[in-house]
């Protein structure tokens, strides 16, 4: 990663563009033996994966990616739980809203707090324009992506640099860069994420987290219901269905266990 960005290398490295179209014919025959569907729920017109278990009475469950993914990130995880009904659909789902503001929780005599603080200081220092480019000019960014191989490569590359721990298989990257592009949906995408606000009521159903990378940062910054299962992980990061399937998969079976 070069400090202004994206550096050259991860263009020259899988060479851009030609890369993807060779190595998509053989990705393509994979993802097709995965059962694949369009409905339209709210207007919406929605792809998803749907693999079923061999039990009939098998849970079903929904895995969503989130941004810059696809549901080609789940690959390695349907294949470890043949056990369950699996619907994957090809969406990001916004961020939540904050609830309250992080700063004004923040004592500066705790070191936890203190991480926290010099964590949202180096985001907004470092960071901070990805997400107003997201927030205020999604369609003005999207075209651009839509439009160009290079700059699609180059934004989502980036970001899998910066959100990972462990090595991702380039195919895998490369797949998620072919998807948006073939399909045309980033700008899509980007504006849905920018202009969605209303996640309804909260969750009255059992939850489970598992955190990823986690630290002692993690714990103090997410309201968590009593009961909740509660499970950290401390590789992996931002891709876990990519990084840890193992992991991930194993985590679902156990809470998911003797649940209907």
């Amino acid at each position: 990663m070069g400090e202004g960005g994206t550096g050259r290398g991860v263009k020259r490295g899988p060479l851009g563009v030609r890369k993807v179209i060779r190595s998509a014919r053989a990705t393509e025959k994979r993802l097709n033996e995965l059962p694949q569907f369009v409905t339209e729920i709210d207007s919406q017109r929605v792809h998803f994966a749907h693999v079923r278990s061999a039990d009939p009475g098998a849970t079903a469950l929904v895995l969503t990616h989130g941004f810059p993914s696809s549901f080609a990130e789940f690959e390695e995880v349907i294949a470890l739980l043949p056990d369950f009904h699996l619907v994957v659909p090809s969406l990001s789902p916004p961020p939540p809203p904050p609830s309250f503001r992080v700063a004004d929780r923040l004592d500066p005599d705790d070191p936890v707090d203190k991480l926290i603080r010099e964590r949202m200081d180096a985001f907004t220092r470092e960071d901070s324009d990805y997400p107003a480019i997201r927030n205020t000019r999604p369609q003005t960014i999207g075209y651009g992506l839509t439009d160009s191989p290079a700059l699609q490569l180059a934004w989502i590359a980036e970001k899998f640099a910066e959100w990972t721990e462990r090595p991702v298989d380039r195919e895998r990257l490369l797949t998620t860069v072919a998807l948006y592009g073939f399909t045309a949906t980033a700008a899509h995408t980007l504006y849905d994420q920018a202009h969605s606000a209303d996640w309804g009521a909260p969750p009255t159903v059992p939850q489970a987290f598992a955190v990823f990378g986690a630290d002692e940062t993690v714990r103090k910054l997410i309201a968590v219901p009593a009961g909740t299962r509660w499970t950290e992980f401390p590789h992996a990061r931002h891709f876990p269905a990519l990084e840890a399937p193992t992991d991930l998969a194993g985590d679902l079976r156990a809470f998911l266990s003797g649940r209907d």
